[in-house]
């Protein structure tokens, strides 16, 4: 690998002229696949339906892995701490209904949404009623793959599809989070075409009351937040290494 602590200006120009590429690339796949219209929704889809979406007011938190990989990348605050990732892939994972209930209670005149997975939901979603119980309007969108997609792609890409499922990496279709918000006095709704993903939005915001969004996701859709290319993860499968 090529250090550039020690090496020339042409050689750090080159360099960063192939970062360069490399990231105009990635943006160029995420942006088409952003608008695609295909069911299961693309989760480059809803991030990109949620970041055009909300306004430079809103306090934005991600919680998860997949997800909140592509938060990171690709939902940018316009004003200060409007933001809140984790501080790797599972940083905050398990904590995004606290974290939000916790910044609409410090911001109660700004909209908060956090964008999260079922997996990551899973954690804390029962803190969903205590803002119901507390009356406070927190907009949560579960990007729904049903599964544990860290665990679940890795576990696919090397053992297969049999042993993937065997070791209970995916989550059961039939679990319908919006219904649990409604059980516990939420707003809620599930979300399976991409066109209904922004209405969605709206009338989870208009409903003044803490909301759940559903939305189904293509399972084996992962987040792209690396390249086949220079994966970790690829360099041993190509050797042999990995059964």
């Amino acid at each position: 690998m090529l250090s550039l602590a020690n090496s020339s200006f042409h050689e750090k120009q080159e360099w960063l002229a192939h970062v360069t590429k490399e990231r105009e690339a990635y943006q160029r796949v995420f942006t088409e696949i952003g608008s695609s219209d295909a069911r299961p929704i693309k989760a480059a889809r809803l991030v990109t339906e949620i970041r055009d979406f909300v306004d430079g007011e809103t306090y934005v938190i991600t919680d998860g892995s997949d997800v909140a990989a592509l938060g990171r990348v690709y939902l940018q605050a316009r004003l200060p701490r409007h933001i809140i990732n984790g501080p790797s892939n599972w940083g905050n994972m398990g904590t995004g209904v606290a974290l939000a209930i916790g910044v609409k209670l410090a911001r109660p005149d700004s909209r908060v949404l956090l964008m999260t997975s079922d997996g990551s939901f899973g954690f804390n979603a029962f803190e969903m009623e205590t803002a119901s119980r507390y009356g406070i309007p927190i907009v949560v969108v579960i990007g729904n793959n049903h599964s544990w997609a860290s665990d679940h792609n890795i576990l696919l890409k090397v053992m297969g599809e049999k042993y993937a499922k065997s070791l209970v990496s995916w989550l059961p279709e039939e679990t319908r989070y919006d219904k649990f918000a409604e059980s516990v006095g939420c707003y809620g709704q599930l979300v399976t075409e991409p066109s209904d993903i922004r209405p969605a939005l709206q009338r989870a915001f208009d409903s003044k009351r803490p909301s759940v969004l559903d939305v189904r996701l293509e399972r084996s859709d992962a987040w792209p937040s690396r390249t086949e290319k220079y994966s970790p993860l690829d360099m041993p499968l190509e050797k042999g290494l990995v059964i």
